[in-house]
C-alpha cells in the first residue's frame, strides 16, 4: 500500500463487523491509512473502485495488479478460526462448496496433527481422481425414501441431506 495506494475494499456487516478484508484493514492502519469512505449495499450490487490517479498501462496500475493477485496467493488461512467455523457449519452443504475435503484436512493439518492431516490428505482423490456428486431435491420424506431405496437396489453409496 506504500508503493501504490489501496486497491482492495473490505465487507463489513450493517454493525460493522469486518468479515472480509481484514488483512486490507491491517495493511492500510501499517501504512498510515486513515479515511475510510463508506459504501452500502444490499449484496446485489457489484462495489467498483475506481482509482482516479491511474490509468490504463501506468506503472501503478500493472503494480497495483500484481501486488494485488501476489497477496492472494501468500495470504495464510487461520485453521484455528476455520476449525470453528467448520464446526458450527458442518451439516451446512455451502461450506463444502467453499473446501473439498482434500483442502480442509490439509488446512486442518495446522491446528491438529500434521502427519495425520497429511496421509488422511493424501488418501483423498487426486486430480484426474475426481468425485463425482448429484443432489436431488426431493419433494417430501416419502419421494426421498423411495429414491434412496431405488439408489440402494442399484447398489449406489448416498446420504440424505436435511435442509
Amino acid at each position: 500500500m506504500n508503493e501504490v495506494g489501496v486497491g482492495r475494499s473490505v465487507v463489513s456487516t450493517k454493525d460493522g463487523t469486518i468479515i472480509a478484508g481484514n488483512g486490507v484493514l491491517e495493511a492500510a492502519a501499517q501504512a498510515g491509512i486513515e479515511e475510510v469512505i463508506t459504501v452500502h449495499s444490499n449484496g446485489t450490487q457489484l462495489v467498483v473502485h475506481v482509482r482516479d490517479d491511474i490509468s490504463d498501462g501506468d506503472r501503478n496500475a500493472t503494480l497495483l495488479g500484481l501486488f494485488d493477485n501476489r497477496t492472494a496467493e501468500l495470504s495464510e488461512w487461520d485453521s484455528e478460526i476455520l476449525d470453528e467455523i467448520r464446526e458450527e457449519f458442518i451439516t451446512d452443504e455451502s461450506f463444502n462448496f467453499v473446501f473439498n475435503d482434500r483442502e480442509m484436512i490439509e488446512l486442518m493439518g495446522e491446528s491438529r496433527d500434521r502427519q495425520d492431516a497429511r496421509n488422511q490428505a493424501d488418501a483423498m482423490p487426486q486430480l484426474g481422481e475426481i468425485e463425482y456428486r448429484v443432489v436431488v431435491d426431493c419433494e417430501d420424506e416419502d419421494d426421498q425414501a423411495q429414491l434412496m431405496e431405488q439408489l440402494n437396489d442399484m447398489g449406489r453409496s448416498f446420504r440424505a441431506l436435511l435442509s
